[in-house]
């Protein structure tokens, strides 16, 4: 596979994680109540934007990849992740559109 789709791909995962599973807040909810006083979660860690540049510079590295080209290519991808959340809810909502038509259709 391409060094471009697995920085895309990395991109996405990391879209997912961060901005759309909810699992910062669960980690940010469990720790204010278990440390008693409300914790946020820093960047890069709770930003997708960070988090993705970083990890896909990481992965640049271990592949053997790191190019001014390539670290140019992880930055635009990076730049992009609130474009990539939202067009993940976007095709999550027309998943459920074209569901609730199949369910109209079958009743």
């Amino acid at each position: 596979m391409s060094v471009l789709l697995n920085v895309i791909f990395i991109q996405i995962i990391v879209c997912f994680i961060i901005d759309l599973s909810g699992v910062i807040q669960s980690i940010e909810d469990g720790l204010s109540k278990w440390l008693k006083f409300r914790c946020v979660i820093p960047r890069p860690f709770s930003c997708s934007l960070c988090s993705g540049f970083w990890l896909n510079l990481i992965y640049l590295l271990i592949s053997h990849h790191f190019t001014l080209p390539y670290i140019v290519l992880v930055a635009l991808v990076s730049f992009f992740s609130k474009n990539i959340s939202g067009f993940l809810r976007w095709i999550q909502e027309a998943l459920i559109k074209i569901e609730t038509i199949l369910y109209k259709i079958i009743r």
